[in-house]
């Protein structure tokens, strides 16, 4: 039989729950292989349906610039991270670090700065990033649950990517 990767990319919240009743309902057919990212406050609720995951920190090794990325995410981890929340300061400082290289690589650091202030996390875009991850991760399709930031960037890349979107609002 042959076998198909389908890869979830989701946020937290409602986002989750989401991607959690499609995984719940797909889990149980052998054809279909799963991967889960889960992306900031995603991992409480995976967690609690017991829905086996990844995080951004998990694909921080395929980035030549790494060093960058972490000393991104970890400025920014010193307001944005709040460790009430569940979520691992590793995976914050990766999520963050993304988002931030993109936005610094498309962009440039002084107007990556200036959107930053601005617009904080909704400034990010990371289609490089989400690219790097789709092509190592080489799925036959993406599920992503919202059009905003990382989630928007990976259906973006997966088009870019000849990757088909399920796209569910």
């Amino acid at each position: 039989m042959v076998s198909k990767k389908v890869m979830f990319i989701s946020y937290g919240g409602g986002h989750a729950n989401i991607a959690r009743l499609v995984y719940q309902g797909l889990r149980e057919r052998e054809d279909i292989e799963i991967k889960v990212l889960a992306l900031t406050m995603a991992a409480k609720i995976f967690n609690q349906y017991h829905i086996p995951f990844v995080t951004s920190s998990n694909y921080l090794d395929l980035f030549e610039d790494k060093e960058q990325i972490e000393r991104y995410g970890q400025k920014l981890a010193e307001t944005c991270w709040n460790k009430e929340s569940g979520m691992a300061y590793k995976d914050s400082v990766a999520y963050l670090g993304f988002g931030y290289r993109d936005l610094v690589n498309q962009y440039g650091r002084e107007e990556a700065e200036n959107l930053f202030q601005r617009k904080e996390r909704k400034a990010f875009w990371p289609v490089e990033v989400m690219k790097t991850i789709l092509l190592y991760e080489n799925p036959d399709a993406v599920v992503i649950t919202c059009g905003v930031r990382s989630e928007g960037a990976a259906g973006v890349a997966a088009n870019q990517l000849g990757i088909p979107v399920i796209r569910i609002a």
